[in-house]
């Protein structure tokens, strides 16, 4: 059980509390026109950027190792690149080792972990490029699409 400091701390967060619900009853304001145009203008960006990942020359490696099913964004494909086809050293892993003995480098299946503290060492502007565009699409897909999926009522 968690105790309260002082009386002005419990005020503070029942306060808090009934402004939560207040608002979640009430719900928010949302300037649609302009959410659609950040939703536009974000997945804009990360076409562009995908377009500018298959000018790349690092691409046509990507090719040559998947042929058809090269996928620009499937991080395992981009890891298979990076550390095996490129032989860019892989940080969590300079030994190579394997996920037997180095379990906290890859995933549960045994895969290289690519979150961006692994990819930020690798100094190429087609993993910037790749990092920004799994960025933008998550920012498009999970937060501005998801304000939108929970617009409702007539906006003023």
């Amino acid at each position: 059980m968690i105790e309260v400091a002082t009386p002005e701390a419990s005020r503070l967060f029942h306060e808090g509390m009934e402004a939560l619900a207040r608002m979640e009853a009430n719900g928010i304001r949302v300037d649609l026109p302009y959410l659609e145009e950040a939703i536009a203008s974000t997945d804009r960006r990360a076409s562009e950027l995908l377009a500018g990942m298959r000018a790349d020359p690092l691409y046509s490696e990507w090719r040559k190792a998947f042929g058809a099913k090269a996928k620009l964004t499937a991080p395992d494909q981009l890891a298979t690149v990076l550390f095996d086809r490129l032989n860019i050293p892989y940080q969590l892993d300079p030994e190579n080792r394997g996920p037997e003995e180095k379990p906290e480098a890859y995933t549960e299946t045994g895969k290289r972990i690519t979150k961006d503290h692994v990819l930020d060492q690798v100094d190429l502007p087609f993993v910037r490029d790749w990092s920004r565009h799994k960025k933008l699409t998550k920012l498009s897909s999970t937060f501005l699409k998801g304000i939108k999926r929970d617009v409702c009522g007539e906006i003023l």
